[in-house]
């Protein structure tokens, strides 16, 4: 079960409760131009899942605030809480999803990226 994580603007984490702060990354640009993703920094509660709590920030899609400064994505709060358990070992991470088919019928894993990432 994914940790339940609410989608927090900077800042948002009253001061008194222990906080932690992740990037996450949305697009920011022309929409035919996929290589245009920028860092945003969210606040979150202080955990031990940072991994967990970061894709969930993601899942959860561009604030309001963030999307009026041009930031976009295919995720939104209708997909905040598709995460399942992240598992880290060896060096690597394992995230598993509910399936998305449903909310995002047209998403592809490649989203047009492959001729961005070299080697």
């Amino acid at each position: 079960m994914s940790p339940q994580i609410q989608q927090r603007p900077p800042d948002a984490v009253p001061r008194t409760t222990p906080a932690i702060t992740v990037k996450v990354f949305f697009h920011r640009g022309q929409p035919d131009d996929p290589s245009r993703a920028e860092a945003v920094t969210r606040t979150v509660p202080k955990t031990d899942a940072v991994a967990a709590a970061a894709v969930t920030q993601l899942l959860g899609g561009p604030t309001s605030a963030e999307r009026q400064r041009g930031y976009f994505s295919m995720f939104s709060p209708a997909t905040a809480d598709m995460l399942k358990p992240v598992r880290i070992a060896n060096g690597g991470a394992h995230a598993d999803f509910r399936d998305f088919r449903l909310l995002l019928p047209n998403a592809t894993s490649s989203c047009r990226f492959a001729p961005h990432w070299r080697s």
